[in-house]
C-alpha cells in the first residue's frame, strides 16, 4: 500500500458544511503497509526481500515498485493487474492530520497466488533467516497462506515475527514471535482492557492459545510489554517526544526488534532496540527512516543496561 500525504494550509471554514478548507500546496508519497517495514530495514542495513501482490498498473503501484527498487529491496511480488493499490491519503496541516480517506478494495486473492508465494519462498530458503509477516488484513496474507508460511518455518529452523490483525490468533499458531499493540490485544481477547495489569493478563492468555515463545505488546507513549512463557514479563519505557509523529511506529518497532534478533541479541536488547528505532521514527516529519547509525549514536549516549531501563512488574 502506499502512504499519500497532502500538506496545506488552513485559513477559513467552508461555506457549504462546517469543515475547514484547505488550500493544498504539496503532496508528498511514501510506501506504507508491509513496504514501510521493508524499506526500514533496509535503512537499518539488513539484506530485505518483500513479497506481496502489486497492482502495477496503476500510478500508486509503479510508485511503490519504484521505490522499493531506489530503496535496495528485492521484491518477489505476484504481479496482480485486477484491483487497485491501497491508497491511505493524509490531509495535514501544521503537522496536524485533519483527515484520512482510504482507497481500497480488499479481496481474497485466492488458492493459486497463495500456493505461487509458497514457491517464491521456496526459492530464497537458503538464505533467509527471519521471515516478518506484516498482517494488515487486505487480503494477501490469507489464513491458510500464515498457516503454511509458519509451518514452513518451523521445519526450516526459520523464526517468524507477527504483526497480527483481527481478532482470531489461532492462525498465528506457532509463530515464533507477535507483536501486537494494546488495541488489537483488546480486540483479540474480546474485552476493554483499562490498566496495566489487564493488558498483562489478557496478554498471556493470547500466548497460551498461540504456543508463541514470547509475546511483545506496544502501548504507545506508555512504552513495550515482553511477555514470556514461563510467566516473567518486562514493562519497557518509551523515548520521550513532545510531539510524535505516529504514523507507521509500528512498523519502525518491529523493523529495530528485527535488527536485534538477526544479531543475536536478547529479547529484552531487541526490543530494546525496537524503542529506539520506533523512537527516532516518530521524531521525523516525513522520512520517518532512522539510519543504522542515528541508533548508534543514541545507543552511545544513551546507553542502557537491563537494571536501568528493564522494570520486571
Amino acid at each position: 500500500m502506499v502512504d499519500e500525504y497532502i500538506y496545506g494550509t488552513v485559513s477559513r471554514i467552508c461555506p457549504e458544511a462546517p469543515v475547514a478548507v484547505l488550500k493544498a500546496m504539496k503532496k508528498h508519497l511514501l510506501p506504507g503497509g508491509a513496504a514501510n517495514v521493508a524499506c526500514l530495514l533496509t535503512c537499518l542495513s539488513l539484506p530485505t526481500r518483500i513479497m506481496g501482490c502489486l497492482h502495477s498498473n496503476d500510478y500508486p503501484g509503479k510508485f511503490l515498485q519504484g521505490f522499493l527498487n531506489k530503496s535496495g529491496v528485492e521484491q518477489l511480488c505476484i504481479n496482480y493487474p485486477a484491483g487497485e493499490t491501497i491508497v491511505k491519503q493524509r490531509l495535514m496541516s501544521q503537522n496536524q492530520m485533519l483527515l484520512r480517506i482510504d482507497y481500497e478494495n480488499c479481496q481474497n486473492l485466492g488458492d493459486s497466488l497463495s500456493q505461487q508465494a509458497m514457491a517464491y519462498l521456496s526459492q530464497v530458503e537458503n538464505d533467509t533467516s527471519l521471515i516478518i509477516l506484516s498482517d494488515y488484513a487486505k487480503g494477501f496474507l490469507s489464513d491458510q497462506l500464515v498457516t503454511n508460511i509458519i509451518a514452513w518455518s518451523r521445519n526450516r529452523g526459520i523464526s517468524v515475527v507477527v504483526d497480527p490483525k483481527g481478532n482470531d490468533y489461532t492462525k498465528y499458531l506457532g509463530a515464533t514471535l507477535l507483536t501486537p499493540n494494546r488495541n488489537e490485544v483488546a480486540l483479540a481477547v474480546g474485552k476493554r482492557i483499562n490498566n496495566l495489569e489487564e493488558l498483562v493478563e489478557a496478554g498471556y492468555q493470547l500466548l497460551k492459545r498461540t504456543e508463541n515463545q514470547a509475546l511483545i505488546i506496544t502501548n504507545g507513549a506508555e512504552g513495550v510489554l515482553v511477555l514470556e512463557r514461563d510467566g516473567v514479563f518486562y514493562h519497557l519505557p518509551a523515548l520521550s517526544c513532545s510531539h510524535p509523529n505516529v504514523i507507521g511506529a509500528g512498523d519502525a518497532f518491529i523493523a529495530g526488534l528485527t535488527l536485534g534478533i538477526s544479531s543475536e541479541a536478547g529479547l529484552l536488547e531487541a526490543a530494546c532496540l525496537g524503542i529506539y528505532t520506533a523512537g527516532l521514527a516518530v521524531r521525523k516529519t516525513v522520512s520517518r527512516y532512522p539510519l543504522l547509525s542515528e541508533i548508534v549514536y543514541l545507543l552511545k549516549t544513551q546507553p542502557f543496561t537491563i537494571k536501568q531501563y528493564f522494570k520486571v512488574i
